[in-house]
């Protein structure tokens, strides 16, 4: 009865380290010019978003102009212009990011982790560059970080095997990209 056990205790840990290997396997599959692409994408997308309300905004302010209400006239130009400095300066940081992911192109592998790393953790699989979230690439969850979060901050110049805590979750490195 302790020899069947045993083998089942080894039959788990063998099956995580199944896990583990074929999740390597997958993360490896997934290219990092995928992700970058994916990436351009999300960005192009916002950019274009944030455009089209800039235009409606702007057509908005447009037709209050036409209007003879007064007081009323001149609140409802003030929102609308409001509002569109608002998404300008969103749009602004759109472009900044798609300015980002250019130069993050170019980043080659190392053995640590740092700008534009593609990196495997025990938690996920995370894009260290641009924090632009959850990001869905060919099936899979990418979390596209930036080097000023926390979790960036916290897995920055470490190397594969390596463990580092965010919010009293704990990582491993399991590969870098």
């Amino acid at each position: 009865m302790l020899y069947l056990t045993g083998c089942k205790y080894f039959l788990i840990i063998y099956m995580r380290e199944v896990k583990v290997a074929l999740q390597r396997l997958k993360a490896k599959n997934m290219k990092k010019a995928d992700i970058l692409v994916a990436c351009k994408k999300e960005i192009e997308s916002r950019i274009m978003h944030s455009q089209e309300a800039i235009d409606s905004a702007r057509e908005s302010a447009n037709s209050e102009q036409k209007s003879t209400a007064g007081d009323k006239h001149d609140t409802a130009r003030a929102i609308a212009q409001f509002e569109q400095e608002k998404l300008s300066k969103q749009l602004a940081e759109q472009l900044k990011l798609r300015d980002a992911l250019f130069l993050l192109s170019d980043q080659a592998a190392s053995d640590i982790v740092r700008i534009g790393s593609l990196v495997e953790c025990s938690n996920g699989l995370f894009f260290v560059g641009i924090g632009l979230g959850k990001i869905e690439v060919g099936g899979d969850h990418v979390f596209c970080i930036s080097i000023g979060s926390p979790l960036g901050i916290a897995i920055l110049k470490k190397s594969e095997k390596e463990f580092f805590t965010v919010n009293g979750r704990e990582f491993e490195i399991l590969s870098i990209g």
